[in-house]
């Protein structure tokens, strides 16, 4: 007030401390100063090559899985904190129900190449009451012994969870993905819609160690 309102002049008579008073509803209250706080120490504490990219895959199993091709093996398993989606392509007949090509919308928030190790593992060793519904998929081909390839791509990198947020955007983003997918080639179930966040487990103080 008395830098930019200085006394005696015309926006000093009308703006000054005697007509203009600051109340706490028009401050931050302290939730929202906890919360400030937290997000920059966190912050600071994270490295800034959070989520790294490249392929660290060996030899033999180039080309890598997330955008590798035969004139460019190397693709982007390390990138994190990604929705990804897989595309299974069948020699299924014309006639069946299901399509030739269905896809399968995920999400991870650590390395990409670590969650399709797991999703390789549902689909090498057969779980009665577990998997996703991609496994479940590729096992029903396999036991109708019909040929299939499976493409994987990154559909859109997020940032990660911070502590103190209202939502994720990873969550948020592979719901949106899920939405926007054609109900007809998508293997993923609308119930997954209605499911919590689960990046913000890991923030509250009874997992805290």
């Amino acid at each position: 007030m008395d830098e930019h309102f200085k006394e005696g002049t015309l926006l000093g008579r009308l703006f000054n401390k005697k007509t203009i008073k600051i109340a706490y509803s028009t401050t931050r209250n302290m939730e929202q100063h906890i919360k400030g706080h937290n997000r920059n120490v966190i912050e600071k504490s994270v490295p800034k090559n959070r989520s790294p990219e490249g392929c660290n895959c060996q030899k033999r199993n180039l080309p890598c899985f997330a955008g590798g091709t035969e004139e460019a093996p190397r693709g982007n398993c390390k990138v994190e904190c990604v929705v990804y989606q897989a595309e299974v392509n069948s020699d299924i007949p014309a006639t069946n129900e299901k399509e030739k090509v269905m896809r399968y919308i995920g999400l991870t928030e650590g390395p990409l190449k670590t969650r399709y190790t797991n999703h390789k593992s549902d689909m090498t060793t057969k779980k009665q009451n577990g998997g996703t519904s991609l496994s479940r998929h590729i096992w029903e081909l396999k036991d109708q012994n019909i040929p299939h390839k499976i493409s994987w791509s990154v559909k859109e990198k997020c940032k990660p969870y911070i502590a103190g947020a209202k939502d994720c955007n990873l969550c948020i983003a592979e719901k949106a993905h899920i939405l926007e997918a054609d109900t007809k080639t998508s293997l993923n179930n609308r119930s997954e819609m209605l499911t919590m966040c689960r990046h913000k487990a890991k923030f509250l103080l009874k997992n805290v160690s």
